[in-house]
Parts: structure tokens; C-alpha cells; sequence
């Protein structure tokens, strides 16, 4: 949760800076970016979008293991395999059996 947070008052550093070194009226921006950033575009994201995917798309022992065993087992690879490895078995379940033709777990 404080990962992508750190990300962002990085981003709105780096452009607070570049807005006072070359055009201090585009300090403006920076102002607009991180509140807006944080509070409607995070927010959304956390609350309402990401467990609607994670819920009802994917298996909670593959969300568990793709976001908590992946890094522990592959370390800083494992943060990208992790949710790599998540989606293609969800597409070879899900996927996969409807390009052939075949009913699929959920009877689609």
C-alpha cells in the first residue's frame, strides 16, 4: 500500500524541481498531480477495481501464492513472475478451453 505512494511523491518531486529550475508558473502542476493522483486515481484502483478482478477472476490460492510466495521463492523476480505466472495459468484455464470449443469450469 505505501509502495506505489513512494512512487508518486518521487514523480511529483522530480516535476516540483523541473517546474522551479525551467517555468515556475508550471509548478501548478506537480500541486494538481498529487492529490489527484492519491486520492481519486489510488483509491479507485485499491477499492474498488483490483478486488473485483482479484475476486471473482482468480482463485484466492493463486492471488496468495503469486503476490506472497513468488518473491519469497524467486526473490526480486519473483515481485514480476509472480503475477506473470497468474495470468497464464488463469489463461490456460479459462482461455484455452473456450478457443477449443470445450465448457469451461464455470459452464460458459
Amino acid at each position: 500500500m505505501v509502495g506505489r505512494s513512494v512512487v508518486y511523491i518521487v514523480i511529483a518531486a522530480i516535476l516540483a524541481l523541473k517546474a522551479i529550475q525551467r517555468n515556475p508558473t508550471a509548478l501548478w502542476y506537480p500541486l494538481v498531480f498529487s492529490p489527484f493522483i492519491e486520492l481519486a486515481y489510488d483509491s479507485i484502483v485499491r477499492t474498488n477495481i483490483r478486488p473485483r478482478f482479484s475476486g471473482k477472476m482468480f482463485h484466492l490460492s493463486l492471488v496468495m501464492f503469486a503476490y506472497l510466495l513468488e518473491p519469497i521463492l524467486f526473490g526480486w523476480y519473483g515481485i514480476f513472475l509472480g503475477p506473470l505466472v497468474m495470468v497464464v495459468v488463469q489463461f490456460l484455464q479459462v482461455v484455452v478451453p473456450q478457443l477449443r470449443g470445450e465448457a469451461t469450469e464455470d459452464g460458459q
